[in-house]
C-alpha cells in the first residue's frame, strides 16, 4: 500500500510539471510551483526527484521513446525504401517538432540551461541513437547498408531535429527531405532551376540575421 502511495505521488509531480513545462516553459517553472499544482510540499519533490532537471526526464523521456516507437511502426508498414526513408526524415524534422506546438521546446530549453551530472542526457541520447540508426539502415537498398555510416546520420538527424524544435520559423521542406533522401540512398540530386534559385535567394534574404 505504501508503495502505491508513492507511485501516486511521483505520477502527480510529473503530471503537474508536464502541464507547467508545456504552458510556462522550463525555466519559468519552479519546484514550488510543481509541488502546489501536485497537491504536496515542495520538500517532498525531493523525496521522488533529485533536481528539476529530473523531473524533465520523467516528463518527456517517455514521451520522446514512444514516438520513435510510433515511428519505427509506421515506417516498417511502408515498402518503398525511398518513401519510408521520406516518411521518418519528415517525422524528425517536420511533425515532432511542430507537435503539441512546439511541445519538447522546454526539454531542450533544460539541457541548454543546466549543468552537473548528464546520465538521464547519455542514456536517452544513446537509445535515441540507436533507434534511429537502425530506422536509417532499414530504409537502404541492399547495396547501401554495408557501406552507409548509419550511426553519423543519426547524429546529423538528431542535431537538424534539435535545431527544428527550437527555431520555429525554419521549415523543412519537400525539396530538403528530396536531397537528403538523394545523398543517403546515393542518388544523384537534380541541380536547381532558374525559379528554385531566386527563391531560395529570397528565402535566405529574409532569414539573414539583421
Amino acid at each position: 500500500m505504501v508503495q502505491v502511495k508513492k507511485d501516486i505521488v511521483r505520477d502527480r509531480i510529473i503530471d503537474a510539471a508536464a502541464r507547467l513545462f508545456e504552458k510556462k516553459g522550463y525555466v519559468e517553472c519552479t519546484i514550488s510551483e510543481i509541488a502546489k499544482h501536485a497537491r504536496i510540499g515542495a520538500a517532498s519533490v525531493y523525496v521522488y526527484f533529485p533536481s528539476k532537471l529530473d523531473i524533465v526526464f520523467a516528463v518527456y523521456e517517455p514521451w520522446i521513446l514512444a514516438r520513435i516507437a510510433e515511428t519505427e511502426i509506421e515506417a516498417a508498414k511502408i515498402v518503398n525504401l525511398r518513401s519510408r526513408l521520406e516518411y521518418v526524415l519528415k517525422r524528425f524534422w517536420h511533425v515532432l517538432p511542430h507537435e503539441r506546438n512546439h511541445y519538447l521546446r522546454s526539454f531542450l530549453q533544460a539541457l541548454a540551461v543546466s549543468a552537473g551530472d548528464d546520465s538521464n542526457k547519455s542514456r536517452l541520447y544513446a537509445e535515441s541513437r540507436d533507434r534511429i540508426s537502425r530506422l536509417v539502415y532499414h530504409c537502404l537498398p541492399e547495396d547501401r547498408k554495408k557501406d552507409f555510416d548509419t550511426a553519423s546520420m543519426a547524429d546529423i538527424i538528431i542535431m537538424a531535429f534539435d535545431g527544428f524544435v527550437i527555431n520555429s520559423h525554419l521549415e523543412c521542406g519537400e525539396r530538403v527531405i528530396a536531397m537528403v533522401c538523394d545523398l543517403i540512398l546515393g542518388k544523384p540530386h537534380r541541380t536547381l532551376n532558374s525559379r528554385e534559385r531566386r527563391r531560395d535567394t529570397r528565402s535566405n534574404q529574409r532569414l539573414a540575421p539583421r
